[in-house]
């Protein structure tokens, strides 16, 4: 009678030993799926840089820097450090005359790639290069 009582005993722990896996392994599957349905931080689209702004100098007849990468919404401002008058153009801006000490802003929203110059000085070119 005691080795029918102890394989009983061991059956039932096998057994149970056995669900607890199984629903272990089903909770964790459960949470497996439920994570995959959720986007990660890098499926998720960058947002606009929110009034993050750059400065540009205009220094010696030149853009410093003459070629910037940026986010889309941030804003560039260009201050005229140079001790002539600039005036800054594009398809997309025109700063007007910049005397020294004078500064423009534009707020770029598009990705692109945005040339630029100095339309009192054709030969002082800039390049703005949006994600």
């Amino acid at each position: 009678m005691n080795k029918i009582v102890i394989f009983t005993a061991l059956i039932l722990v096998v057994s149970l030993v056995g669900y607890a896996q199984q629903q272990a392994t089903t909770v964790k599957d459960v949470a497996v799926q439920k994570d995959a349905q959720q986007p990660s931080a890098q499926q998720t689209a960058p947002q606009p840089a929110a009034n993050e702004k750059v400065a540009i100098s205009i220094k010696n007849f030149a853009f410093n820097p003459a070629t910037l990468e940026i986010s889309a919404g941030t804003t560039v401002k260009w201050t005229n450090d140079d001790s002539v008058p600039h005036a800054l153009t594009s398809e997309n801006f025109k700063s007007g005359t910049l005397n020294n000490g004078d500064s423009y802003e534009f707020r770029f929203v598009t990705p692109g790639i945005y040339d630029y110059s100095c339309s009192i000085h054709p030969s002082m070119k800039g390049k703005i290069t949006v994600k």
